[in-house]
């Protein structure tokens, strides 16, 4: 936790999000999102929430279709 009391790695997103030139890959402000993202992605793989994610979007394709 940082001082403002939220995980550093979003302390660092909401810093990095802020900066004028997040669209510049060659930015240091692009490659501190890309580990960000890099991070994110893997403890949503860890915490299996992509396969929950695909399952609940199954479940309401079907139940718009039995309507």
């Amino acid at each position: 936790m940082v001082g403002s009391g939220m995980p550093a790695a979003l302390h660092y997103f909401d810093i990095a999000t802020r900066q004028p030139d997040t669209t510049n890959v060659d930015s240091a402000t692009a490659a501190t999102l890309f580990r960000i993202y890099g991070q994110m992605a893997t403890i949503y793989e860890q915490q299996d929430m992509h396969q929950e994610d695909i399952e609940r979007l199954w479940e309401n394709r079907h139940k718009r279709l039995a309507k």
